[in-house]
């Protein structure tokens, strides 16, 4: 077998994992999950996922991840994103724009309605 056919089966042959029953059946870095030998940290598939991670962490997809994020102050990498002045927290931030519409509206309307009345002492004349 050449080329393309070898090719494949090597891939298949790198990326199947030994099946297992315990930890003991699979390498050092390896754990037993889902009866086959993986390198992660903890197992999704087990009743406890989080019984392997240490103490304050969580298993998430394979790895034990600590629980509740970055408390760090110091450190914090948590982009802050520009207020746009709209939302929860503009409360009060949009009264001066409400009243200006308002009074556009209103003049807008009293403009209009001069022209109405000009309009007909034109038509009367």
């Amino acid at each position: 077998m050449g080329g393309v056919g070898a090719l494949a089966l090597q891939r298949r042959a790198a990326v199947a994992q030994e099946s297992c029953a315990t930890d003991a059946d699979c390498a050092d870095d390896e754990i037993c999950c889902a009866e086959a030998c993986r390198a992660i940290e903890c197992c999704i598939d087990e009743d406890d996922p989080n019984a392997r991670c240490p103490e304050g962490t969580s298993c998430f997809e394979g790895i034990c991840e600590a629980v509740g994020g970055n408390d760090d102050d110091d450190d914090d990498d948590t982009p802050t994103l520009p207020t746009t002045g709209a939302g929860p927290n503009s409360a009060g931030k949009d009264a001066p724009m409400s009243a200006m519409l308002a009074a556009g509206a209103a003049a807008l309307l009293g403009a209009r309605k001069l022209m109405q009345r000009s309009g007909e002492a034109g038509s009367s004349e």
